[in-house]
């Protein structure tokens, strides 16, 4: 009898067992549904995002790409600028550079090219003149004289070199009764005159001048016509000058 209790309590305890076991499986059967049930949205969320993040990064790159673009093209911009302001830089400095060589030739030119020139006055003497005969005026007053060229103990001009020369004369007179007329000669060729015939106002004057070609040691002066009459003082009123152009 105790035998059969035993065996029917065993019974029935291994059937609670096995319906408490059988509960518990399909919880779990039930829970594993769920989270499987679950995983679907879980990725379709996975999914969504990892979309949401490609649409930025593309959009990003798109912005990165025009943004290159822009500063490629700001690039070429500044070198082209740059490239031109070489050529302007170059041609410049090329300018310069031909400036310093003309400089330089002209300096050496003016260095080598001989320096002759003078200008002399009557002085302070007053009248000279009349004569009946035309006679060398001497200036004695010397203002210049580069080269020594001028002698103004004769008033003569001699030609240290062939070449062309150019010179000025002028003369006054305070005078009625005479004119102040003078001649600049070349050697015995009377090439200019300055004249002024008198008149009422009581004082005459005139000046000329020209370019000349002279031989070396060709002479130069200046001659008071005959019944002609000058007047100088402090303000040197006649003076004869002239200077080398150039040497042929």
């Amino acid at each position: 009898m105790k035998r059969t209790l035993w065996v029917l309590l065993f019974l029935s305890v291994s059937e609670t067992r096995t319906a408490e076991d059988s509960l518990t499986n399909n919880e779990i059967s039930l829970h594993d549904h769920e989270k499987v049930s679950d995983l679907p949205n879980e990725q379709t969320k996975e999914t969504d995002a990892s979309a949401t993040d490609t649409c930025c990064s593309q959009d990003l790159i798109r912005n990165l790409e025009m943004r290159l673009k822009i500063l490629e093209n700001e690039n070429r911009d500044q070198a082209e600028k740059i490239r031109q302001l070489e050529i302007r830089s170059f041609n410049t400095n090329m300018e310069l550079l031909q400036q310093k060589i003309l400089i330089t030739e002209i300096r050496t030119e003016c260095n080598d090219k001989p320096k002759y020139a003078f200008a002399a006055a009557l002085g302070d003497g007053g009248h000279i003149g009349p004569s009946d005969r035309e006679s060398t005026l001497v200036f004695r007053k010397v203002l210049t004289n580069i080269g020594n060229i001028y002698n103004q103990a004769s008033g003569i001009f001699s030609a240290p070199v062939k070449g062309v020369y150019y010179f000025s004369v002028s003369s006054f007179t305070f005078d009625e009764n005479n004119s102040a007329c003078v001649s600049l000669f070349r050697n015995h060729e009377r090439l200019l005159t300055a004249c002024d015939h008198n008149s009422a106002d009581g004082s005459d004057s005139a000046s000329n001048g020209a370019a000349i070609e002279l031989e070396k040691g060709d002479h130069v002066y200046i001659t008071l016509h005959a019944y002609s009459r000058v007047y100088d003082d402090y303000h040197n009123r006649n003076c004869f000058s002239g200077f080398l152009l150039f040497t042929l």
